[in-house]
This record gives structure tokens, C-alpha cells and sequence, in this order.
């Protein structure tokens, strides 16, 4: 870019600019990050690489057992899918458009295994903006949590939240709460969309240790509030595959 100076350099070049949206909400590209050989000097039983088949599907990680002799596995205690005729999922009295409702993949829903899942929203619109705030808290799952050590509590969400206000007093949080019929009046909370939550419109696993419970009746609470009347275009929430599970010891 020589002109009248001592400007004899090469100059400056661009290439390949583009806008996008920088994504950290996947778990994988592909189904080598989703190995799950454990650290060095991890126990007997630990789960590994002989005894799962690893795979990335839709940028989520699967493991599937393979069987292999001294392998340990995850056993179902209680679940939940959504997918017969009953739910033990309690629905509660639920009288506006948006609600809590098991919804089929035929009717729009999003589903994380099987057809079916929960979702709070309208289905007409595949909103949950109404009248006024959008309420969703008669949603229970009572339990009766065996008296064995290292079991676990998990499900799946699926947040499609608006987040216009997501930073101020009347945010729209999705809350699940547990409840010991014991002490009734005290909740522990399991999980909180918090400000810092990243994780929207993508399912993602949750877990929580039930160790403090075992041998006890328990009711876990998954509640939906909107907290105003505007910004409530978002898609809703959904939930699947619950379940209680004995994990390795």
C-alpha cells in the first residue's frame, strides 16, 4: 500500500466473515467426545468403553450397554415416559389452555424417548401466553423411595422459555421442588432456570442424589411460573423419561 511513504508492506487481507451463533449447549459432534472411559485409578465396575457403546445422536450423547462380563449398570427403580394410557404423574385441576398436559409427537410435541411427553403450554399455538400470567403448579410425582444406598433421581427438560425479562423479579422460572411428607412444609429445591441457566431449547438431563430419602415417602413438584403477562411467546417446557435409578456402587 506504497503511495507517497515507506509503505512497500503486503498489506492486510479478510476472509471469511460470517455472523453466527456461538452453541454451548451441545453435549457432542461427534461419538468420540462421548466416551466414557473413566479417570485412571477409578474403581471396579466403573462404567467404560467395554461396556458401553458410545454415540452421539443430535448433538446429544447415548450409551448403550454391551453386556460384557463384569459390567455395572444403572437399575430402573421407578420411570416415567408418558407413554400408556395412565400417568402416575398427578396433573392436578387444570382448567385454562395452558397447562401441564402429556402431548404426542403427532400434535406437535418434542419428545426426548417414545411419542409422548409432558408439556406445559397451549397446543393450539404452542405458547404459553394466555389472559393473563401463566401458572402451571399442580404438577406431582409422589414417590416411594426403597431403603437402598445410591439411588438416584433424573429426568429431561426441554426449556423454551421467552427470555426477553429472563434477568428481572417477574422472569419466567420453571422450578422442581421435592417434598418429604415428613416435614411437608419445607422444600428442597432440585433445579431453578437462575439467570446464569444456558441451557434453552435443547433437552438436557437433570439428576439428584436421593440418598438423604432413602426409605421415605417423597413428592417432587415441577411448577411453571411466568410471573407477568407479557414476554410469553416462548414454545413452553416439556419433560420425559423420568425415572429413580440404583446407580454402580
Amino acid at each position: 500500500f506504497d503511495g507517497n511513504g515507506d509503505n512497500t508492506f503486503g498489506g492486510a487481507f479478510i476472509d471469511d466473515l460470517r455472523i453466527f451463533w456461538y452453541c454451548t449447549v451441545l453435549d457432542c459432534y461427534n461419538s468420540k467426545e462421548c466416551s466414557d472411559e473413566p479417570e485412571p485409578g477409578a474403581g471396579p465396575g466403573a462404567m467404560d468403553d467395554t461396556c458401553t457403546k458410545d454415540k452421539c445422536l443430535d448433538n446429544q450423547c447415548y450409551f448403550e450397554a454391551t453386556g460384557n462380563q463384569g459390567c455395572c449398570y444403572p437399575q430402573d427403580k421407578q420411570s416415567e415416559g408418558f407413554e400408556g394410557a395412565t400417568s402416575a404423574v398427578d396433573l392436578g385441576g387444570q382448567s385454562s389452555d395452558v397447562k401441564w398436559q402429556i402431548l404426542a409427537s403427532a400434535d406437535g410435541a418434542r419428545t426426548h424417548g417414545g411419542d409422548k411427553s409432558l408439556y406445559f403450554g397451549n397446543p393450539t399455538n404452542m405458547t404459553y401466553d394466555g389472559n393473563g400470567s401463566a401458572v402451571g403448579n399442580d404438577v406431582s410425582w409422589s414417590l416411594a423411595i426403597d431403603p437402598e444406598a445410591n439411588l438416584k433421581l433424573e429426568w429431561y427438560q426441554w426449556l423454551g422459555l421467552d427470555l426477553a425479562d429472563k434477568d428481572v423479579v417477574t422472569a419466567d422460572v420453571f422450578r422442581v421442588y421435592l417434598v418429604d411428607l415428613a416435614n411437608f412444609n419445607e422444600q428442597i429445591e432440585l433445579f431453578k432456570n437462575k439467570p446464569s441457566y444456558q441451557y434453552y431449547q435443547t433437552w438436557r438431563r437433570v439428576e439428584f442424589d436421593l440418598t438423604a430419602y432413602a426409605g421415605k415417602q417423597v413428592i417432587v413438584f415441577f411448577d411453571f411460573q411466568s410471573g407477568d403477562f407479557d414476554n410469553n411467546e416462548g414454545e413452553g417446557v416439556y419433560l420425559d423419561d423420568l425415572r429413580i435409578y440404583k446407580g454402580c456402587e
